[in-house]
């Protein structure tokens, strides 16, 4: 029997396309907008919100000091260079595994071991009184994690590089160190030996205390830290500062990992107060790296996730603590390492460029990626290459400044065409004060256009700096600036990231599943001036 013909992905989009067209054209004839293109108005009268200069910051999993850093030299040359051009930046080295290290810088001693280790006189008492010795499993199953100790030489080596490309940096405490174990209080004798080194050493570092506190109670042992405890350990911490870290300006926290789960979030802050907490971070990520696909990346309902949780966070914020500032503590596309094959592809950007607009608009001064490197959602590859979101990060760094402008309907759930602006960087070389940097990203599989209603975007020269994936394989780990593929030169240094100039007459089209930012060069808005 005679088999119907296949009809390839490809051809089905194009059809749907040409169908959209059409019914376009159709109401066109009487006066109907373009259902596939978006009106952008943008207020630029004022400065809606404001983020830190190193609004976009990374992490490095505390479990990366265990195995020396994946084996990364923290002084190659190329690791140097990368990371220079996401300055100004914040390194946050913390996480699950943050929890089971034990400071052993007395020395400076290169061994690296997981054993049990004896603490300013205490044994830890999590090894004794439970019969998994030193190890906690998580009940999902996720991993197990065990004591190990961070000597002189590993503190020396990550505060060196964090100097070397001009980054700030904080690190997670571990708080699970606990007299008696597991009910007590914070045992702080190790923190305290780990402080005194830190400033003898003239390193600048802030602190955090724990991680994903919420989720200790799903964890073998449980380990009972309540809200209102947890609170008293950052008050605790807050006190010893003064005397043994002076030269630390923030302490962060509490790094929950949900803000509904056990209620532990808003009790947290119920208990904390003001004055002790310099920001309120939580994490999020869209979904589990071990059961997302590719339609997940660009799917709207899981980006418009993120609006929604955003704008509860901060509000719940606002309305307890007032006037403190929330950061995204830790963030990628998918948890558990990642997506294989999509969370280091060219598809990742849909969630980070998202993420990073969303997050500035609601309000949060700062969000850090995870990771720098390692797993499948690191900036950087195995191998210490890019990944497609490190080019896209290092173009929001050079073009994104601290003003956030406010566009009709950017938080608003739905948009398959989704628009972003701010101020551009107020230190930028290239362009002048008063110029205006949209983001902008369709995860429609038909192409758009913007159509602008402010007359000063509207009549301003216009750069483009449009990303796409290599070969048009959304899972590609290459992409291209305006059609030119982005690579290192000579290995190690990054290639100028060019525009593309357009006039104030050409249509702002947007590829179908692209993304890439437009700068309005010529705009002199009152805002960004």
């Amino acid at each position: 029997m005679k088999q119907p013909p296949v009809v390839s992905d490809h051809a089905t989009v194009l059809v749907s396309c040409l169908l959209v067209l059409a019914l376009h054209l159709i109401s066109a004839t009487v006066g109907a907008s373009n259902s596939n293109s978006v009106d952008v108005q943008v207020d630029l009268s004022r400065v809606n919100r404001t983020v830190h200069s190193d609004f976009l910051s990374v992490t490095i999993d505390a479990g990366a000091i265990h195995s020396n850093w994946h084996g990364v030299d923290l002084k190659m040359p190329r690791l140097i260079n990368m990371a220079k051009a996401l300055a100004p930046c914040t390194l946050r080295v913390g996480g699950t595994s943050g929890d089971f290290i034990l400071y052993s810088v007395s020395g400076s001693s290169s061994s690296w071991r997981n054993d049990s280790v004896q603490v300013d006189g205490l044994q830890s008492q999590r090894h004794s009184n439970h019969e998994s010795s030193s190890r906690l499993k998580l009940t999902s199953g996720i991993m197990d994690h065990e004591n190990f100790t961070m000597t002189a030489a590993a503190w020396d080596s990550i505060n060196g590089f964090v100097s070397d490309v001009g980054w700030s940096f904080v690190f997670g405490l571990n708080v699970l160190l606990r007299s008696p174990w597991p009910v007590g209080s914070w045992y702080h004798d190790n923190a305290v030996s780990l402080m005194e080194y830190t400033h003898t050493r003239g390193y600048q570092v802030d602190w955090e205390l724990g991680n994903e506190p919420d989720l200790l109670y799903e964890v073998e042992p449980k380990i009972p830290i309540t809200p209102s405890e947890l609170a008293s350990d950052f008050k605790q911490l807050k006190t010893l500062v003064p005397k043994y870290s002076p030269q630390t300006k923030r302490i962060i926290g509490p790094d929950v990992a949900t803000l509904t789960r056990h209620d532990f979030f808003k009790l947290f802050l119920d208990s904390i107060g003001t004055g002790v907490l310099d920001a309120i971070t939580w994490h999020h990520y869209y979904a589990n790296g071990q059961t997302t696909s590719l339609p997940d990346f660009y799917d709207v309902a899981l980006l418009d996730k993120f609006i929604n949780q955003s704008l509860n966070v901060v509000s719940l914020v606002e309305s307890i603590l007032h006037s403190s500032e929330v950061w995204v503590g830790e963030t990628a596309s998918t948890y558990d390492s990642g997506t294989p094959n999509v969370s280091d592809s060219y598809a990742a950007g849909f969630m980070w460029l998202d993420k990073l607009g969303v997050a500035a608009i609601s309000g949060q001064k700062k969000l850090c990626r995870q990771d720098l490197f390692g797993g499948n959602y690191g900036l950087l590859n195995a191998t210490i290459y890019p990944n497609p979101d490190y080019w896209l990060s290092v173009l929001h760094k050079r073009l994104v400044g601290t003003k956030v402008l406010y566009v009709t309907d950017s938080l608003t759930n739905g948009r398959s065409l989704r628009v972003y602006a701010h101020c551009t960087r107020e230190d930028s070389s290239v362009y002048a004060r008063g110029s205006v940097v949209l983001i902008v990203l369709n995860v429609d599989s038909c192409s758009g256009e913007l159509i602008l209603q402010d007359p000063e975007l509207g009549k301003s020269k216009r750069d483009k700096y449009w990303l796409t994936p290599d070969g048009d394989d959304l899972t590609s780990k290459e992409v291209r600036l305006n059609g030119v593929k982005l690579e290192l030169k000579d290995g190690s240094e990054l290639p100028p990231l060019l525009p593309v100039g357009e006039s104030a007459s050409e249509t702002a089209s947007i590829p179908a599943r692209s993304f890439g930012f437009y700068v309005f060069k010529d705009a002199s808005t009152s805002a960004c001036s």
